[in-house]
């Protein structure tokens, strides 16, 4: 988390020593934004203003196939099996005395929904006295990520066009149509609570996105 916060202060003022001195400048009649978060690689964004206080915007997420490998705990070799797609959306309201729109600090809210298949393996061998059983299990857990809040944020749109847009926020997530996970295995029995525990929840949020205003 510091060195979130340590980037966040490099970029703001990497950015404020260049077109976003010239913010008094600024074109007023950019009222759009194509961006892209850095945070949530593949994805495009597109903000739109409702005047110069009130904006929406919408943007598509994709994550690719993805395999984690091998981890330590009661289920290795994590993937997620298809790719995940989905889409977010954003309200804002732009608290800056500034008469141009997309710029200054706001507060907003948030909505994004995600579809998501992952699956864990779990190998192992049980002993007693009649012998040793080896187990070779694959749990696939196809689900809809649901994740909603608000947050606080400032953006700015340069001369050029260059927009550079930082926000935090918090809300509340939950997984749709999991099954409740449950084994008489002392040995998955904590994992099993775990991912119960995790269906739904509070998390934090943060956007660092990158665009051009036009």
């Amino acid at each position: 988390m510091k060195l979130l916060k340590l980037a966040a202060t490099v970029l703001l003022l990497l950015c404020g020593q260049t077109g976003f001195a010239q913010a008094d400048k600024a074109d007023k009649s950019r009222k759009n934004v194509f961006k892209t978060n850095l945070f949530s690689p593949f994805n495009l964004g597109f903000e739109r203003a409702l005047g110069d206080k009130f904006s929406l915007s919408a943007a598509y997420l994709y994550t690719p196939e993805f395999d984690f490998g091998n981890a330590e705990g009661d289920f290795a070799h994590i993937t997620l099996l298809n790719a995940s797609t989905g889409v977010s959306g954003e309200a804002r309201y732009y608290t800056s005395s500034e008469k141009a729109a997309l710029n200054g600090l706001y507060l907003g809210g948030f909505y994004t929904f995600r579809v998501i298949e992952a699956s864990g393996r779990k190998i192992y061998t049980e002993s007693d006295a009649s012998g040793t059983a080896r187990f070779n299990i694959l749990l696939t857990v196809p689900t809809d990520l649901t994740f909603y809040g608000l947050m606080l944020g400032w953006q700015k749109v340069g001369s050029g066009g260059f927009t550079f847009d930082f926000n935090i926020g918090a809300g509340r997530y939950e997984f749709g149509n999991l099954p409740n996970f449950d084994t008489s295995n002392p040995k998955t029995a904590d994992a099993f609570e775990t991912l119960n525990d995790w269906r739904e929840g509070i998390l934090p949020r943060l956007n660092l996105s990158l665009g051009y205003a036009f």
